[in-house]
């Protein structure tokens, strides 16, 4: 037993100092005599002239290259010399072909990419690029360069499902630079709304604000669609299964902003509520639009019943084709400003306004129309006392229109749309007292009225208490869907909004160092160019550096939503793109390019991408 292991010891150390090691392998290299066994050389590796095969570097030798020869081209084994030269100069051309066919086809994935970027920002489907976009880029290249540059766009891939595949890259790589940017933020705030979509289908979307690049971002987060219902426990799992790849720090969120709607807000059992236990530090806003539009409806009963009317009348003619078309060549004859009324549509904030403005333009031509169809409704056009009251109405949701089209748009946040209520507000209480001095300036449709002398005075000063009225129930209701309109703590945030008035740092809700902060902020002349050249979140997100401290508590009053202003922007978009031609759409990926203001990474795209041949 000893002398084996001395016997095993010996050769571990032979080995170990190499006496039993073989000797290293000899490195062949490429004789140009190796031709006539059908071979050539690429990378020092043998390749075969006939097949193209290329075999390892082990192969480098003449008895391997001819077996290859005889086994796998038995027919062209004893072919002469000048036969495999042939065949060389053919696989050399087939190999410079490739690399310039693998140079071309990275363009052509390229202009793919952009070319299904476009079809999906512009909302098209996507069998447009193949059947639209190609033929007529190769009609204008054909007719202003040429033929031969023309064919080179047949070689794009802009078929129905390349299109496809390609918006999905685009939409995965948005959403990764969103949440890339999103986990990088301090703070970030969301809105949310349900709808439904052509198919019967309900979309969930959900938008995101947050710090990034020197400004205050919105994106869409994501859009799915409900497979049943739309409770805020079937929201709550949409959402966490939506988002459960996203990684993100949910305790960062400080705010959310939707409608008020039971699913949304139920105490126990709403979305809200069920958000609340995973985002301890999050509050809830009522989105403005959806406050305002309710405060509207508030109307006495006789203003009431002339609206409904109006509308009876507007649907009797824009309800039927023929009456449509009939009414049409009354205004044609009258030489009219319009040639169609509008129709109402409840779920339209500005459809009111619009209708009543529109019916009162087309009096005339409503009082001939109906007396000629001998309609019930003709004697309202000759009612000095209806047209009057119709007159208010346009001016009033005239007005309110005026106010929700302010409360809209991007960058809308909590500070900027309190004040625009406010001062509407405000208004509402002027008005009521130029309507009781009999000054009609604030009302263009009344003022007309008494202009034309088309209602007596006695009668508009008879119907003027009805009117302030109406404009006192709308104040009241405004001060109970906006119950924190004239909070005192708005004015200890006016800071954010303006730094460098005296009375804002007065009021500053701050501690003694942030105030300290401010005062030197506010008087450093420098800056206050800035800021009057500068959008305020900008601003902001500029200072970053010099008063961290400061600037984080500004952007925390600026980041959280005002409206959902954003998902009705998105739900307008997804009645464009999938329509009833389109009703099976997966329509996440489209929506998500088409909103989104983020670019994707084509760049990064095409390294993960295959260059293929058109198909």
């Amino acid at each position: 037993m000893d002398k084996f292991l001395k016997r095993s010891q010996s050769t571990s150390d032979m080995s170990a100092s190499g006496g039993g090691a073989s000797k290293p392998k000899k490195k062949r290299h490429y004789d140009d005599n190796y031709l006539k066994y059908g071979f050539t050389a690429i990378n020092n590796k043998p390749q075969c002239v006939i097949c193209g095969d290329v075999l390892s570097s082990e192969s480098m030798k003449p008895s391997k290259l001819k077996r290859h020869l005889t086994t796998k081209h038995q027919k062209e084994a004893n072919k002469p010399l000048d036969f495999f030269e042939r065949k060389l100069k053919v696989l050399s051309q087939q190999q410079n072909t490739m690399i310039q066919v693998s140079t071309v086809n990275k363009s052509t994935l390229l202009a793919s990419y952009k070319v299904a970027y476009r079809v999906a920002k512009a909302g098209k489907p996507h069998t447009i690029a193949e059947n639209l976009i190609l033929p007529a880029a190769l009609d204008m290249v054909e007719i202003m360069v040429g033929q031969p540059e023309a064919n080179k766009l047949k070689s794009i891939p802009l078929s129905d499902n390349t299109i496809s595949r390609r918006i999905n890259d685009m939409a995965n790589d948005i959403r990764e630079q969103v949440v890339e940017k999103l986990n990088k933020s301090p703070h970030f705030a969301l809105q949310f709304d349900e709808s439904t979509d052509v198919s019967d289908c309900a979309q969930f979307v959900v938008f995101v604000r947050f710090e990034a690049d020197d400004s205050i971002m919105e994106e869409i987060l994501f859009c799915a669609a409900l497979a049943a219902n739309t409770t805020g426990q079937c929201l709550y799992d949409m959402f966490l299964e939506s988002t459960c790849n996203y990684d993100i720090d949910w305790k960062k969120c400080i705010a959310v902003c939707s409608d008020g709607a039971k699913a949304m807000t139920g105490k126990n059992s709403g979305l809200v509520a069920k958000l609340k236990s995973i985002m301890p530090n999050v509050s809830w806003t009522h989105c403005f639009l959806h406050r305002q539009a309710l405060a509207a409806k508030v109307l006495p009963s006789d203003l009431n019943d002339v609206l409904k009317e109006v509308i009876k009348i507007v649907n009797s003619i824009k309800g039927k084709a023929l009456q449509t078309r009939l009414f049409r060549i009354v205004c044609e004859d009258m030489d009219s400003l319009h040639r169609n009324l509008l129709y109402h549509t409840e779920v339209r904030w500005l459809s009111k306004g619009k209708v009543l403005t529109r019916v009162l333009e087309l009096k005339a031509e409503l009082l001939m129309f109906l007396q000629d169809a001998k309609s019930e409704y003709a004697d309202h056009f000759s009612d000095p006392v209806w047209l009057l009251k119709l007159a208010f109405l346009a001016d009033l949701f005239s007005h309110l229109n005026n106010l929700n089209k302010n409360l809209q748009g991007r960058e809308e946040n909590i500070l900027t749309a309190k004040d625009k209520v406010k001062a509407f507000h405000a208004k509402l209480h002027f008005w009521s007292t130029s309507l009781q001095n009999n000054t009609f300036e604030s009302f263009p449709c009344i003022q007309k009225i008494v202009e034309d002398n088309a209602t007596d005075q006695s009668v508009v000063r008879a119907h003027i208490p009805c009117m302030t009225q109406s404009l006192h129930n709308l104040r009241e209701k405004l001060s109970t869907y906006f119950p924190d309109l004239h909070s005192e703590a708005d004015n200890g945030h006016r800071w954010v909004l303006n730094p460098f008035l005296d009375k804002s740092i007065e009021l500053a809700d701050l501690n003694t160092n942030l105030k300290e902060n401010l005062i030197d902020l506010a008087a450093d002349g420098m800056l206050k160019m800035e800021f009057l050249s500068q959008s305020v979140d900008v601003f902001w997100m500029k200072r970053k550096q010099e008063y961290p401290e400061l600037a984080r508590e500004a952007l925390k009053l600026l980041i959280p939503f005002a409206t959902s202003y954003l998902c009705e922007l998105t739900f307008s978009s997804m009645v464009d793109i999938k329509t009833k031609k389109r009703n099976r759409l997966q329509l996440e990926n489209d929506l998500i390019i088409n909103v989104s203001k983020i670019a994707p990474r084509f760049e990064k795209l095409l390294e993960n991408k295959q260059s293929q041949p058109s198909h």
